[in-house]
């Protein structure tokens, strides 16, 4: 696993334009992306990164999520990332409002929500990270009126208005009752090794793998321009296979229901978090499994009962 105790932002600044909102998003590449260039949030940066502590230049944009009034903040949430390979990482998600005119930098563009949400519809377009700052958004405003909440629920997909509408205390209670059993009764316990005594993997001057795993450990020497540091060296994770993860969904008491997994990683600081309804890794994927969650939902993607 990979380290990196510090918390990075995760930001997108959000205005509206023309009666509609909008998000500033960023044309940014990563060493890691399959097609180079991906839809970014506004700022997606390490402590270090924002900190200078690499020598390089700040974020752009990072002085508004530095001095955001409170009353601007529509987000801002401690998120895990990828516990399965790294150790206690987290992100700050966090949405802002800007009122005033913002300055637009190469590569930055205003977005609808409408226009992003169309293109995650296509394969390595927008990135990890947008995704997981898209989904913090409320799917409506505490304070939104009583005409506007009418309006919602009168949209032609009733089962989802209705789901949309639900806000049970009593349910939210069960679920966290679930997950803090889980923590409070979890005995397992973590002790660091040296790579050296890592059973079944393999190091050479390019590379730590091992062939059961599903991914390896590859060194990189990286130059990008325009980045805040051009040029460095890292380790990156590299896939040896495609993942599945999926949500299974149904019609209750006429409101779209999702089955909601509670997950064990080996990396999560919080032991266990909310996942979808499987998630597997490559390796796993081709084992018969004994699940009925899993044999339900690979029944129906095999019968294209796809939502």
């Amino acid at each position: 696993m990979i380290i990196q105790n510090e918390i990075g932002f995760l930001g997108i600044i959000c205005s509206i334009i023309q009666g509609k909102l909008h998000f500033l998003m960023q044309a940014k590449i990563e060493p890691g992306n399959i097609n180079n260039i991906q839809i970014s949030p506004t700022i997606q940066a390490t402590k270090s990164n924002f900190t200078q502590k690499h020598g390089g230049k700040k974020p752009k944009y990072l002085e508004y999520f530095l001095n955001v009034k409170p009353e601007d903040i529509i987000v801002d949430q401690i998120q895990s990332e990828q516990s399965s390979r790294f150790f206690h990482k987290r992100n700050r998600n966090i949405i802002i409002m800007s009122k005033s005119d913002i300055p637009i930098e190469n590569n930055f563009k205003w977005m609808t929500l409408g226009q992003i949400k169309r293109l995650m519809h296509f394969d390595n377009i927008v990135n990890m990270d947008t995704r997981t700052v898209i989904s913090c958004l409320p799917t409506y405003n505490t304070m939104t009126t009583k005409e506007k909440l009418v309006e919602i629920s009168r949209i032609k997909n009733q089962p989802l208005a209705k789901s949309i509408l639900d806000f049970s205390e009593l349910k939210l209670t069960n679920v966290f009752h679930e997950i803090n059993n889980a923590k409070m009764f979890e005995e397992a316990t973590l002790k660091f090794v040296p790579l050296d005594k890592l059973e079944s993997w393999n190091m050479s001057d390019k590379e730590i793998s091992n062939q059961k795993s599903n991914f390896k450990v590859i060194y990189c020497d990286i130059s990008i321009e325009g980045r805040e540091v051009t040029h460095w060296t890292q380790p990156l994770f590299k896939a040896t296979g495609i993942a599945m993860f999926g949500l299974l969904t149904k019609v209750i008491n006429d409101k779209r229901m999702f089955l909601i997994h509670i997950h064990q990683e080996i990396g999560c600081f919080d032991t266990v978090e909310l996942g979808p309804s499987i998630q597997l890794e490559a390796n796993e994927l081709h084992k018969e499994s004994q699940n009925i969650v899993e044999k339900i939902f690979f029944s129906y993607l095999k019968n294209k009962k796809i939502y």
